[in-house]
């Protein structure tokens, strides 16, 4: 709060200078005296406060963090913002400690506890699981196959979950080639029946 210019000044709180900080919910108000000793007393401010919103607790389910319902969410690495990692679930790729930031519609926000996400490990594809990707890590041409004859629906994404390909594969071997991608770690996403699996892809140059 900013009281007018003069030459003394005091508040309601008891405090002394111009500008003082309204810490608590209230009413304020200030006396100014001037050069000649005349004063005279402000209006009375009410501030009120918006209380902070709950906050947020992470859990974990496999490799993915969820938090508990808010307004908006950012996720956070080690202390540093995930960029594009603004929504409900986050997706893990790597060991750390992460924490979202859950904010309401008045602008208030709280941060949750770290959570330390270790033995981190997006499911590798395999025989096992009806896939096959070779190679992997790979320069962007790979192939994936399938033990099954149904379609299956393809999605390469970052871990924000931005797409950087779609396709529906009919056949059981599929030749991609993606070397127009930044070489880092993505995930391959795998649909079908409503289902989805998430695997680990890997691009060098």
């Amino acid at each position: 709060l900013l009281a007018p210019a003069g030459n003394n000044y005091l508040w309601s709180t008891a405090e002394s200078t111009q500008r003082i900080a309204a810490k608590e919910a209230g009413s304020y108000s200030v006396t100014v005296t001037d050069t000649h000793s005349c004063t005279a007393a402000s209006n009375i401010i009410t501030i009120t406060a918006n209380e902070l919103p709950a906050v947020p607790e992470v859990t974990r389910s496999g490799d993915t963090l969820t938090s508990t319902s808010a307004d908006s969410y950012q996720w956070y690495l080690d202390s540093s913002e995930i960029a594009g990692a603004t929504n409900q679930q986050y997706v893990v790729m790597q060991n750390g400690n992460y924490l979202v930031e859950v904010t309401d519609n008045n602008g208030c926000s709280s941060r949750s506890a770290l959570f330390n996400a270790i033995d981190v490990n997006v499911e590798d594809v395999s025989e096992e699981l009806g896939v096959k990707l070779y190679p992997n890590p790979n320069n962007g041409e790979f192939v994936v196959e399938f033990t099954g004859d149904e379609e299956h629906e393809l999605e390469i994404t970052d871990a924000v979950g931005r797409i950087f390909f779609s396709a529906v594969i009919a056949d059981k071997r599929k030749q991609m080639n993606i070397n127009q991608m930044a070489p880092g770690s993505y995930l391959l996403n795998i649909k079908q029946y409503g289902q989805t699996r998430c695997f680990k892809l890997s691009l060098v140059k």
